[in-house]
């Protein structure tokens, strides 16, 4: 709690960087995933669970950005960017 009162840009830079991973790490995984299907018969069950859990924390970040902002046109366009 201190940390946010003190220091508010130090949470916006961890989530910033947190959020970059995602971004990096979301389709290198999906390429990962078709690479492994590809060469194998079948994925292991823990990897599509990390798909599936990418899935939802872009879901949430979408969701809350989209009530946060004021601009109307940012709205659909990242709900647009999450569905493509």
């Amino acid at each position: 709690m201190i940390l946010i009162k003190q220091k508010p840009d130090s949470i916006g830079v961890i989530a910033s960087t947190l959020c970059l991973i995602h971004c990096i790490a979301t389709p290198l995984i999906f390429i990962a995933q078709s690479c492994s299907i590809t060469h194998y018969n079948s994925v292991p069950t823990w990897w599509g669970y990390i798909d599936y859990l990418f899935l939802i924390i872009s879901f949430f970040a979408v969701y809350r950005s989209t009530k946060i902002t004021s601009l109307k046109w940012i709205k659909p366009a990242l709900w647009l960017s999450f569905m493509l």
